[in-house]
C-alpha cells in the first residue's frame, strides 16, 4: 500500500492565528469604547458637580438601608457627590447583595441628605397609567398590589388620602407610621409630589429625600441628561418637603 501524503497544516496554523488575532483586536476594540464611554459620562457628570466618591459613606449606606426596606442587604456602587442648594446630593447604583443578579440593581438612584428635613420614613410609589378592566389591567394590579405586600412585610403599610383625589389617583403612599406620614404630607408638599412623572418613585426618611425608577429591572442607566433633570426636581421636592 502507498504512504499517504503528509498533510500542510501551515494554511490551517495561519488561519488560527489570523482568527485569534482578529479576536484579540475585537476585545481591545470593545473595551476602549467601553473606556470612551465611561470617560466621557464622567465627564458629563463633572460637569454637573459630580465627584466620584469611594469607598462610599458609611452614613450614606445607611440611608439607603432604611429608604429602600424592600432590599434585604444594601450594596452601593458608582457613588458620585456633589453639594447641592438644600444639602449634599448623591448619586449610585443600588443593588442587593444577597441576589447577584442586575434584575435586583436599581440605577441612576438620586439623593439629597441635609439636616434641615425632618421627615418620617415613607415612600411614594406611581400607579399605573392606565389599568383598564381587562386582563391586562388586572395583572398590572396584582403586580401592584404585591409590591405593597413585599413593603409591607418590612413594616410599611398603605397611607390613604382620601382629601386629595388627584394624587390619591396617581400615587400610592407607604409609611412606617402611618398617622404621621398622613400629617407630613400637607396639601403643599402633595402638590409637590405631583411633580413626579411616571415611573419615578419618591422616598423620605428622617433628613434624606430620593428619587429612584419604579420599574421590574431598575431600569437601564439614566442619560446624564436625565440625570440633571431629576436632581433639578429632586431639589425642588425636597425644598417643598422642607417648607412643608
Amino acid at each position: 500500500m502507498g504512504q499517504a501524503a503528509p498533510t500542510n497544516l501551515a494554511p490551517i496554523l495561519i488561519a488560527g492565528v489570523l482568527f485569534l488575532v482578529a479576536i484579540i483586536a475585537l476585545s481591545l476594540w470593545a473595551s476602549g469604547v467601553r473606556r470612551q464611554r465611561t470617560g466621557s459620562r464622567q465627564e458629563a457628570l463633572f460637569a454637573l458637580g459630580f465627584t466620584p466618591l469611594d469607598p462610599p459613606p458609611d452614613e450614606l449606606r445607611e440611608r439607603v438601608a432604611v429608604l429602600q426596606p424592600h432590599r434585604s442587604q444594601i450594596m452601593l456602587r458608582c457613588v458620585f457627590g456633589r453639594p447641592s442648594t438644600s444639602g449634599h446630593a448623591y448619586l449610585f447604583d443600588s443593588i442587593d447583595a444577597e441576589n447577584d443578579d442586575a434584575s435586583f440593581m436599581t440605577s441612576g438612584v438620586l439623593a439629597i441628605a441635609s439636616k434641615a428635613l425632618r421627615s418620617p420614613a415613607f415612600t411614594v410609589l406611581p400607579r399605573p397609567e392606565a389599568r383598564g378592566s381587562g386582563s391586562l389591567g388586572s395583572l398590572m394590579d396584582g403586580m401592584l398590589e404585591l409590591t405593597y405586600a413585599l413593603l409591607a412585610n418590612r413594616g410599611l403599610v398603605r397611607v390613604p388620602v382620601p382629601d386629595d383625589p388627584e394624587f390619591e389617583q396617581r400615587f400610592v403612599v407607604l409609611a412606617a407610621e402611618p398617622w404621621v406620614t398622613e400629617v407630613f404630607l400637607t396639601p403643599g408638599r402633595r402638590t409637590a409630589l405631583l411633580a413626579l412623572s411616571q415611573g419615578l418613585v419618591a422616598a423620605a426618611c428622617q433628613d434624606t429625600l430620593m428619587l429612584s425608577a419604579h420599574t421590574p429591572s431598575g431600569g437601564s442607566q439614566p442619560t446624564v441628561d436625565e440625570i440633571g433633570s431629576r436632581l433639578e426636581l429632586l431639589e425642588k421636592l425636597f425644598e417643598a418637603m422642607v417648607a412643608g
